[in-house]
Parts: structure tokens; sequence; C-alpha cells
């Protein structure tokens, strides 16, 4: 009798453990997606100086573009270099998208075997910074005789080394930064190009006004229009100017939407919340009372030599609050007419 208590005991118990197992083994993976574990990376940080290197030349030349390359962490770094080739994405909207292995991207396949980039006299694709060190490091581009024109984009790509960091999800985390390249090589042709869209809501209540302008750039170059937005009421006075920033580069055979000169500038995220009405840039005349018809008259030229652009647009505002009040003032004139002629006539 003893025994079978006992026999029965140790099973209730094993199946405790079993429970207990199962209910681990079901819940767990469930508590690593709820409550995740903390991985607790040293930061890797780098900088680049400058972001963007605009090259143009004529071949036979011999380039030399420095840049600093910075380790912003507490620790060392160990960097790997690449170069990764690129265009602009399909949104139009500036962002680069690399291209796949293989793909053309340009006139000349072996372009990249003409760069290099040197740590002082050493030709290098690896580098070793302490703490807080600052490298200068130049990218060194040979073009013989004979070099065809044409344009290549394409990023140079910082990345560190992984470093395992939790001891108990072995995580690794690196860090990366790139600096983009626009090369040139000339002679360039004669810029060409047009304006694809420009556009305002037809109908408004209030301001701001947001403007669309999408251009295209059909050089075998890249380009960085300079232009202004006029805009004049009914009478043709002129009542505002919107600079578009001058900073914007639209690359060989692209369109892109520009944007106004304000568009990094640190005003109120308020002032500028027409940014996120659309999936694209646009240019914002900030002007925020509005009555009547407006013009609004663009000029844009693609370059220093032209060709230079005019195009004009009509829109009409009409604030919201003074037409309802405008309505309800004449439903009351029209009553207390009626009423008088009422008794007039009594």
């Amino acid at each position: 009798m003893n025994d079978k208590l006992n026999m029965e005991k140790v099973m209730y118990n094993n199946k405790k453990i079993y429970c207990g197992i199962l209910f681990f083994i079901l819940l767990y993976p469930l508590s690593l997606i709820l409550y995740p574990c903390q991985a607790h990376a040293e930061g890797i940080s780098l900088g680049i100086y400058p972001p963007i290197i605009q090259i143009q030349a004529k071949a036979p030349a011999d380039i030399q573009s420095p840049m600093t390359l910075t380790n912003e962490s507490d620790t060392p770094v160990d960097v790997q270099i690449g170069v990764r080739p690129f265009t602009q994405n399909t949104n139009n909207n500036g962002q680069p998208q690399y291209l796949a292995p293989g793909q053309r991207v340009g006139d000349d396949p072996l372009i990249f075997q003409k760069m290099s980039l040197f740590d002082g006299t050493q030709n290098t694709n690896h580098l070793t910074l302490a703490p807080h060190q600052k490298k200068n490091i130049e990218l060194r581009i040979h073009l013989p005789s004979g070099e065809p024109p044409g344009d290549y984009y394409f990023s140079i790509i910082f990345i560190s080394k992984a470093i395992a960091t939790d001891h108990q999800t072995g995580t690794a985390v690196a860090g990366g930064v790139s600096t983009n390249v626009l090369l040139s090589i000339g002679p360039r042709d004669v810029t060409r190009g047009y304006i694809q869209q420009f556009s305002v809501p037809l109908f408004l209540d209030s301001g701001p006004v947001p403007f669309t302008l999408l251009v295209l750039n059909t050089s075998k170059h890249f380009i960085t229009p300079q232009g202004t937005i006029i805009v004049k009421n009914m009478y043709g006075q002129i009542i505002g100017k919107v600079n578009l920033r001058q900073d914007t580069i639209i690359l060989a055979g692209t369109s892109r939407y520009l944007p106004d000169d304000q568009s990094q500038s640190s005003q109120p995220k308020a002032d500028r919340s027409l940014d996120e009405l659309g999936t694209h840039p646009i240019v914002i005349w900030p002007e925020k009372f509005l009555l009547g018809p407006y013009s609004a008259t663009l000029t844009l030229a693609l370059s220093g030599e032209g060709p230079l652009y005019r195009q004009t647009i009509y829109f009409f505002a009409l604030p919201i609050q003074i037409l309802i009040g405008s309505i309800l003032g004449i439903i009351l004139v029209t009553i207390v007419v009626y009423r008088v002629k009422q008794r007039l006539a009594h």
C-alpha cells in the first residue's frame, strides 16, 4: 500500500515538473517578445565631413578630395571602407537608391578602379580610430586622357566591425556612416530640362499656401536649379516672394520635387506643418490670411547659363469664417426685412 502511494506521489511530482517545463517552453518565447532583453551595447558613433562631395573635372586630371572621419565614441573602432553607386529613388524626393551589383553606372565600367582612398601616403580600405580621434583621409581619382564625359554618383561607406556586447543574446552591434560623391566628368553638354509640374490648390480658405514644383533634368550631368515664386493679389501688387532652396541637386536623367529655402530651417514645427501633408517636398508661401484671387509666377533657371523658364498659375482664397458669417448675415438681413414688410402690410 505504501509503495503504491509513493509511486503515485512520484508520478504526481513528475507531472508537475513536466508541466513546469512545458509552461516555460511555451511562455518564454512570448516573454521575450513582450519583455525583450536589453542589449547593453557600447555606443558606436562615426562622423564624416563633408557629407556631400561635388567634383567637376575634365580629363586628363588627378583629383584630390579631402574628408575627415571622426570616431565620436569612447572605444576604438576598426572601419572597413566600401563604395556603392546610386541613383535617385522613384519618389523624386532626392533620396538615393543603391544600384544592384553589376548594374551599369556610366560610360566607363572601370571608373572605380581609377579611384583610391589614402590615409596619408598609404592606399587603404581599412582604418583604425582611437576614441574621439579625427582622421584626415583623401579621395584620389586619376582620369586619363580620353576619359569619356559623364556623371557618376556613389557613396563611400565607412562601416565599423561588429562588436558582440551582450553575453546572453550574443548581439553584435556595428555603426556606419557615408559620404555621397557626385563626380561629373566634362566637357559638359548643354543643360536641358523642363518643369513637369507647377501647381497649387485652386481654392483655399486660409494659408499657408503649398506649391508643388517638379523639375526634370534631361542633361547628362547633375544640375542645381535656382528660382523664385512671386505672388500678386487681384490688383497686380506683389505681396509675397518665396525663394527656392539653392543647394537642391537634380541628378542626370531624373526628376525632383523642389523645396523652398526654409525647408531645413529652425522654424517652429507648426509653421512647417504643410510639409507633412504629402509624401514629397513642397514650396510654402507662409501667408495665413488670404482673400480673393491671386497669381503666382515661377522664375526658374536650371543653371547659371540657362535655360530660364517662367510659368504663372492662379488660385482663389475665401476664408470659411468670412463665408459663413456672410451667409448668416444675409439670412439675418433677409429675415429682418421680411418681418418689417409684414408689419407694414398690417
